[in-house]
């Protein structure tokens, strides 16, 4: 887990952690997550099952260094809130900590029902997409 985790942050090149102002921050959003899952899908299946559990088992110290990435993302769904790139008005941490527990979520389904067609980007792009895009009165 610990190396799953430490190779899938080496590959985020680290001028993403700098945001431009010409910056289309939903995109940059949508692409560190693909980034995660074409990760994931390259670790297989059998695998990802297998390090997904170990950690369920007992917490492997695998996201110790995700805080950068997700006070990253936080501040990424303010500019695009400011921008109006993502429709959703609520607090942008709230936001980023729901895309977290979809992904994780994300990953718990596939390990549970791996259809070997059913790709994890798809399924969570299409709710990244539901959370961040929603415009108001379908938040309330």
């Amino acid at each position: 887990m610990k190396h799953f985790s430490s190779t899938l942050t080496a590959q985020i090149p680290e001028e993403w952690f700098h945001i431009g102002s010409s910056t289309d921050h939903l995109q940059q959003i949508i692409d560190v997550f693909d980034l995660y899952y074409f990760h994931t899908e390259e670790l297989g299946i059998d695998l990802y099952t297998e390090v997904f559990a170990a950690n369920l088992k007992e917490y492997q110290g695998a996201f110790n260094d995700v805080f950068r990435f997700n006070a990253w993302i936080e501040d990424l769904i303010r500019l695009g809130q400011e921008s109006g790139q993502i429709k959703n008005p609520s607090d942008p941490h709230r936001l980023m900590s729901s895309l977290i527990a979809l992904s994780f979520g994300n990953g718990a389904y596939r390990c549970m029902y791996a259809d070997p067609d059913q790709s994890m980007n798809n399924l969570f792009q299409s709710g990244l997409k539901a959370i961040l895009c929603a415009e108001p009165e379908e938040v309330r």
